[in-house]
């Protein structure tokens, strides 16, 4: 991807926009559930690999990891602690050892969090830390893809011997291989590369990574053990591909791109609000529409975008140094 003096590439932050709302969709309907969760958060860690940065000291890359990923967790699980008391509360279902029992999941031991989506942070965290170890004592890409697929492939043995890590960490091993891909990619294409292509040949390598991706995804489902896991792994890179040329045509039409630039440019918060929230969204939804239909899920799925957009800039107001900075206090900020 480019490698610009600016902070950020939009076309980056387009592409993590149209990622947040494949999870938000994942999480508020069953309508194309597989097929999302095919690709979804192996396209946000092959993201997180685009601009992974190691020329640095473990220590101080460990120390700016904690103060991204770790602490976000806690002031998360926290702030979904007190919702789900609450909540509990109000709906006359509060126990005492039940409310205890939630806290565990502040040091999750056992991988169980009231706030499910809180495992990627967790997950990104380790991931970091091996791979920024691996390119430490390597610098060869290809080998290092090797190195990736064999923690794959280890995930793969404990889990179908039922070995279970704390702290998320068999997640990390098992996707660790999306983040060397972004990681190398990174280093070979550059946003401007994509997006300068004629915009038939976008909608050709879009249709051909489709329609690849949806092949194998059918040939997939068809298979079991070690293939079926290894099939997954060309679906999840094809699922990228394809939002990549996706968007890469979405980006011209400067309104779309603006919704999803500022999604993408947010993650953080949606990725650990939009769970808790849907449990405000589904009620509404139920009284407008009842259930199990279309119009319930979209309004699922919208009610939850927009309350975790809303709470999610009064939370950064709060908190800028570990959140990220409130676009809203970036206009009344003034101009030096």
């Amino acid at each position: 991807m480019s490698k610009s003096t600016q902070s950020r590439d939009i076309f980056i932050d387009t592409i993590k926009g149209w990622g947040i709302m494949l999870v938000i969709w994942g999480h508020s309907s069953f309508f194309l559930f597989d097929e999302v969760y095919s690709f979804h958060m192996p396209l946000f860690f092959f993201l997180s690999g685009c601009f992974f940065k190691w020329n640095t000291t473990y220590r101080q890359f460990i120390k700016k990891k904690i103060s991204q990923l770790i602490i976000p967790y806690i002031i998360f699980f926290l702030l979904s602690y007190i919702f789900y008391i609450v909540l509990l509360g109000l709906t006359h279902r509060l126990d005492t050892a039940y409310s205890l029992n939630m806290l565990k999941g502040l040091i999750p031991f056992g991988n169980e969090v009231m706030n499910s989506s809180l495992w990627f942070l967790y997950t990104l965290f380790w991931m970091s830390i091996i791979y920024m170890a691996i390119r430490k004592i390597c610098s060869n890409n290809f080998l290092i893809l090797i190195i990736c697929l064999g923690l794959h492939l280890l995930e793969y043995v404990m889990l179908i011997n039922n070995i279970k890590l704390p702290f998320f960490f068999n997640r990390s091993l098992e996707s660790i291989i999306y983040m060397h891909w972004g990681y190398w990619l990174y280093h070979i294409w550059t946003s401007n590369l994509v997006l300068k292509l004629p915009i038939w040949k976008k909608v050709l390598l879009f249709l051909f990574s489709f329609f690849l991706w949806a092949l194998i995804f059918h040939f997939q489902s068809t298979m079991e053990g070690i293939v079926r896991n290894a099939l997954g792994l060309i679906v999840a890179f094809t699922g990228i591909m394809f939002s990549f040329f996706l968007c890469s045509l979405f980006f011209p039409a400067k309104r779309l791109r603006s919704i999803l630039t500022y999604l993408g440019s947010h993650t953080l918060c949606l990725f650990a609000l939009h769970m808790p929230l849907l449990e405000i969204a589904r009620p509404c939804a139920k009284l407008l529409w009842g259930i199990n239909n279309l119009k319930y899920d979209i309004t699922v799925f919208c009610l939850s975008l927009l309350l975790s957009v809303i709470i999610g800039e009064i939370l950064m107001m709060i908190f800028p140094r570990y959140l990220g900075v409130s676009s809203f206090s970036k206009k009344i900020s003034p101009t030096t």
